[in-house]
Order: structure tokens, then sequence, then C-alpha cells
């Protein structure tokens, strides 16, 4: 991963060195029991009391107004697990799931398993439970029955469901728009409200859900497919309104400069258009 990294970001070697040369401590992660597996967390721990942690990636081209994301600073309590899951993989990078894929992706499809995946099961969980509203602002949504199906169910059920989500235009991974949209017309066949950033180059990268108020969900896990088969991820999940309200306005937030997508206007003719997509969504569904 490191590898495709200094292929994509110019400057990515010189950086890795420059920052080893400086006397900084640096560790490629690799877990020999997940060879074709990644780490997707983002997290910086300070003195052990505190941690920013999130879906947000640190490099240059992530800075300004442009690019949506989200982080949060914790202290006290909620920050031992996390350092102990920093020491633990610093140590020995020991964070494989029982059952660990050893087998090339091409010949390991188990994307059935993403309804087993902690995060998804939370989030699923909470929208079956749900009585009043669910609020998803998530980077890349991807049509799976697991979540589409629950949200679906919650909405006609008289819930109050909005998706925020990235518009073909907005969205940095061209792929993904497809299944994206899918989603989406499910969603508003189904009586939800989806919304999308518009813009080249205006990326939504959030990952989070607010479930009554107060059911949170918040982090580095997308949802999808790629991320419970091939990733280390690390969400915060938890009950709390405080965070629920603070959550809630950053929703808001985006809304405001997210207009909804039109089912007949918008996304059914973009659909219509893409069979192209449609057939890479097929056959590549694991990989998103």
């Amino acid at each position: 991963m490191t590898f495709k990294k200094t292929q994509e970001v110019p400057g990515m070697a010189e950086l890795l060195a420059r920052v080893g040369a400086a006397g900084v401590e640096l560790k490629a992660w690799h877990d020999p029991r997940r060879p074709y597996d990644s780490n997707h967390r983002k997290m910086i721990l300070v003195d052990g009391r505190v941690v920013l942690m999130g879906g947000r990636n640190f490099a240059d081209h992530y800075r300004g107004e442009e690019w949506r994301d989200a982080d949060l600073v914790l202290e006290g309590d909620s920050v031992a697990p996390l350092a102990a899951l920093f020491e633990e993989v610093w140590q020995g990078c020991a964070s494989a799931p029982e059952s660990a894929h050893s087998r090339s992706p091409w010949l390991d499809r188990v994307p059935a398993d993403i309804a087993a995946d902690p995060m998804m099961r939370f989030l699923l969980s909470a929208v079956g439970a749900a009585t009043r509203t669910v609020d998803l602002e998530l980077a890349y949504f991807v049509a799976h029955d697991s979540l589409c199906g629950a949200l679906e169910r919650a909405a006609r059920r008289g819930v109050r469901v909005r998706l925020l989500t990235n518009s073909a235009e907005s969205n940095d991974l061209p792929y993904a728009v497809w299944t994206t949209y899918e989603g989406a017309r499910r969603l508003l066949e189904a009586g939800c409200a989806v919304h999308a950033r518009r813009g080249a180059g205006r990326t939504l990268h959030c990952k989070y859900a607010v479930v009554d108020g107060e059911w949170a969900s918040f982090g580095s896990h997308n949802l999808d497919y790629y991320s419970a088969r091939y990733c280390c991820e690390t969400n915060l999940v938890v009950r709390d309104a405080r965070l629920g309200a603070k959550l809630g306005e950053l929703f808001e937030s985006g809304l405001a400069e997210a207009p909804a997508l039109s089912l007949e206007g918008e996304v059914r003719p973009w659909l219509a258009r893409s069979g192209m997509l449609r057939t890479f969504d097929r056959v590549f569904r694991d990989f998103q």
C-alpha cells in the first residue's frame, strides 16, 4: 500500500525519507496473515491523554474548504483503548480478525461477511431500532442490501431517513458512482431524502451516522465491502446525546450546501446512460 501511494502522491518517497532522517520512528504496516490488506485508520495520540481520530487523511491536498471532512478530539477514559490499540499494532501488527484472509483478493471473495463486521452490525442494529431519525453522512455509499434494506424499512415505518453523500462530480472515486446512485435510487423510492455535494474537487469524505439524535458511529470505516474485508479501521460507537447534537449540527451544515438528488430528473437518467460503470460494479463489487 505504501508503494501504491508513492506512485499516486508526488514526493511521498521523499517525505518518508525526510521523516526518518529527522529521527521519527517510522513503520510501514504489514501483517503477514493479511498480505493484501491495508491500515486505513487515522489517529494521532499525544502523551496517552489526547487523541485526534476520524476519517481525515493528512496531506496538503485535503486542506481548505473544498474537501469536507471531520475529526473528533477525545480526552479522558476514551483514549486508553485507542492508545492500547496503537501500541499493539506498533509492536506486532496483531490486528488480524479471527479468520484472517491470506489469499489473493481475486480468489477470496467474501462480500457477505460485511453483515458480520462490527461497525456494520452496530449501524444495522441502531437503524433497526430507530424511532425518529437516521442521519448518515457517508463519502462512498455502497448499495449493498444490508444497509439499503435497513434504511428502506426504517423510512417505511415512519422514521425520517437522510443520506448526505457525493455526487458524480464531487466523488474522487469515479468507479464508485454507479453504486452510490443505485443506492440513492432505492432510498428515494422508499421515501428517504438523499443530498449530494456538488462540484469537481469538492469531495465529501466524512463517515458517520446519528440515530435518534444519540446513537452515533464516527470514524474511518466507509461501511462498504472494501473496508469490511481489506482494511484495519477504527470507529467510535457510542450513545451520547451531546455528541449526537454536535454531529447533527455538522450534518445540517453539509445539507445546506448539498442540493437534494432528484429521482426522475437526475438519478434515473444518470443510471440509464452509465452501463459500463454498471458492469464494472457487478464485476468488482467486492473491492468497493
